[in-house]
Formats: structure tokens, sequence, C-alpha cells
């Protein structure tokens, strides 16, 4: 995706507290170019800050004057991401799709590293702006069995697939990068625990019984962003793709 695909999340951190770009360091993940997106908090401030695209077929489409988004079905996204090396705790970098609005304080499905190190892959249903807290039960939805170390790419997919009776089926997968480049990914599914342990994925029911509330089936944005709470943290991304459910 180019740089002109992407907008800014309102109500983020502005630049002078959370700096973002391309940079070449540190080195991108294998099979990346000579470039990779990055953020690092350059003052102690809580919040968050990122990017959607309002691309067509990616953005929610307004049924009406104040009506609610329609749906164009499921999306997926995936894309390496890093934790960058600094002290273990106060960011998270992450993944969104289904946002239900054009700002951080806006609710959708995450998939990101969490709040600690070493991490895990969490997948949780909330808002960019409460980032990707450490997993327990009462905050994630899934999480992963395998961790890894600050400074290490983790290439990772998010599917949120929108079934005909309403409900959302969120799947997440990886891909090892010391094998299969960014550019060629073989994807497996992750082992994760949490509602549904293993491999499944979670059923956000359309009842809202399995998280807690309604499923978030009907559009929404898709992106990616950093919570901060600390200085001198630092998030990275590369070769971020979308596909939609068809």
């Amino acid at each position: 995706m180019a740089s002109t695909d992407w907008n800014t999340l309102t109500d983020g951190l502005a630049t002078a507290s959370l700096v973002r770009g391309v940079t070449g360091s540190p080195t991108p993940p294998n099979g990346g170019g000579s470039f990779i997106y990055g953020m690092r908090s350059v003052v102690a401030v809580t919040g968050a800050a990122g990017l959607y695209t309002a691309q067509a077929d990616y953005a929610p489409i307004v049924a009406g004057a104040g009506g609610p988004p329609v749906s164009v079905g499921g999306v997926s996204i995936r894309g390496a991401i890093m934790r960058g090396t600094s002290l273990a705790e106060g960011f998270a970098p992450m993944f969104f799709v289904a946002l239900q609005g054009a700002s951080v304080n806006d609710e959708g499905y995450i998939i990101g590293l969490e709040d600690t190190a070493p991490h895990r892959v969490v997948v949780r249903k909330g808002r960019v702006v409460d980032g990707v807290p450490m997993a327990t039960s009462l905050n994630s939805l899934l999480r992963s069995q395998e961790t890894k170390n600050l400074g290490e790419w983790w290439h990772i997919r998010l599917d949120q697939i929108v079934n005909l009776a309403g409900d959302v089926v969120l799947r997440a997968y990886e891909n090892d990068l010391s094998t299969y480049p960014v550019s060629a990914p073989v994807w497996e599914e992750m082992e994760m625990d949490g509602a549904n342990d293993g491999v499944g994925g979670f059923i956000d029911d359309a009842l809202g019984a399995n998280s807690g509330s309604l499923p978030y089936d009907s559009g929404g944005y898709v992106g990616f962003g950093m919570q901060v709470s600390q200085l001198t943290r630092r998030g990275y991304w590369d070769h971020i793709e979308i596909a939609r459910q068809i």
C-alpha cells in the first residue's frame, strides 16, 4: 500500500509527542525492502496514534444521514510488527479491523503485541487508545502460547470473517520469518489460549455471549497504530496488506 492510502485517526497523540514516519533502522524483516514505518514516543504521555485506510471496500458505507455503517463483509490484515528495543513496558503496537469510527477512542478488533516482555500476540476487542494490556481472561479474546523478545519481528495476520447469521469469527495466523519472507508467507494458524483454546479462533456470536458485547459485523476501518505511556518507546511495521472477504 502507498503512503497516500493512509489517514490519521483523530483524537490521537500529536507528532510532538509520538513521532512517526519511514525509517531505515532497525533492519527490516526477512524479505522487506529498504525502509519500515515506525513510531517513537518523545515525551512521557499516555495515549495512542494510528493510521487507517479509507479506500473503497475497506471503509464503512454509510446507509444514510446519521445511519449506521453497512457491511461489505469481513476483512483480513497482515504485516510484520515489532516492539522495538527499550524498557519492557509502556507501549503496544497493533493492527485493527472493524474500527467503528476514525478515532483512537473508537472500538474494533485488535491484534497486537502485549505490553510486557517477553510478549505474546493478543487478540482483543476494544479501543485503540487502551492498547494491548498484558493478556488476561478479562481483557483478551485470544493470546498466543508463543512469546518473542523486544527487537524481534513477528509476521502476523488477523481474519475477521462475518457469517450470514451475524456471528464474527476471528482467526490469527503467523508466518515463520526465519524460513519464509514477508513477500511470500506461508501462514499457519497460531496456537492460542482463551475462550476457544488451541486452533480455531474466537467466535464473537450474534448474541454477544462469548465476548460480552455484540459483534462488529457492520463494516469499519482497517489500520495500525500504537499506544504508549512512557518515554522513548518504539514500534515498527512493514509489508502491511489487507484483503476483503468476498
